[in-house]
């Protein structure tokens, strides 16, 4: 098991048949027109002790419509969650319980692993 400061982005981050079945999942909903609200939870700290800095919401469709908007806001809120010092990394884990870099490239696999909140978006 890795840790955030043993991540390497060669890292494969989950098994080709989740990331095919989620992906799926993503497009038949997004064919319809659905979308999911994605909760998004901030901590810092390493992997023994993670501490929640800030909680909010996305939409998953506009999330990966708008990756480059979506990465400024999430370093943004980052940023500020922690007093304006420098955000080293963004990270996520994946269905194998690995930290993934979170990058404006892996917005989807992002989302394929991020667990339903129970509202849609609309």
């Amino acid at each position: 098991q890795r840790s955030p400061e043993d991540f390497s982005p060669r890292h494969a981050c989950a098994a080709d048949r989740t990331r095919q079945a989620a992906n799926s999942e993503q497009q038949a909903a997004m064919a319809t027109g659905e979308s999911r609200v994605i909760k998004v939870a901030l901590m810092v700290g390493d992997e023994k002790d993670l501490q929640p800095v800030d909680n909010f919401c996305v939409d998953e469709k506009d999330m990966l419509a708008f990756t480059d908007d979506a990465m400024e806001q999430f370093l943004a809120r980052a940023t500020r969650a922690i007093g304006g010092r420098p955000v080293k990394r963004l990270l996520y884990r994946d269905d194998e319980d690995d930290w993934c870099s979170l990058m404006r490239e892996t917005l989807v696999d992002a989302a394929m692993f991020a667990e339903p909140t129970g509202a849609g978006a609309g």
